[in-house]
C-alpha cells in the first residue's frame, strides 16, 4: 500500500494442489500501522512501554495498554492484541470474479 500510495489492495489466497483461490479486499488500517511499529521499536529496543498509550479505539486495545504499561513487550502481555487482530479479519470476507 505504502508503495503505491493507495489505501486498498486486492490480496489473492491461492492453493496449488487444489488449484483454488480467494480474494479479499483489505483496506489500510492506520491503528494497525502505528501499533505494530511501536510496539516492535519495543521489542528490537528491549525497553518497557514507558510512553503514552494513544490507542482507544477497541477495549481490547484498552486492555493491551494496561498491561503494557511500564512492561517489556512480551508474547504474554500482548494476548489482547491477537482478540482485536481476530475482530480486525472477520470483517474482511471473501469475494470472487
Amino acid at each position: 500500500m505504502e508503495c503505491t500510495k493507495t489505501s486498498l489492495v486486492y490480496l489473492m489466497s491461492y492453493v496449488p494442489e487444489s488449484k483454488a483461490s480467494s480474494y479479499f479486499c483489505i483496506d489500510k488500517n492506520h491503528t494497525l500501522s502505528e501499533l505494530m511499529l511501536d510496539l516492535l521499536i519495543h521489542v528490537y529496543d528491549n525497553k518497557p512501554m514507558f510512553d503514552p498509550w494513544a490507542h482507544y479505539e477497541h477495549t481490547s486495545l484498552v486492555k493491551l495498554g494496561k498491561k503494557l504499561e511500564g512492561a517489556l513487550v512480551t508474547l504474554e502481555n500482548t494476548r489482547p492484541l491477537g482478540s482485536w487482530l481476530n475482530a480486525l479479519a472477520k470483517q474482511v470476507k471473501p469475494f470472487s470474479f
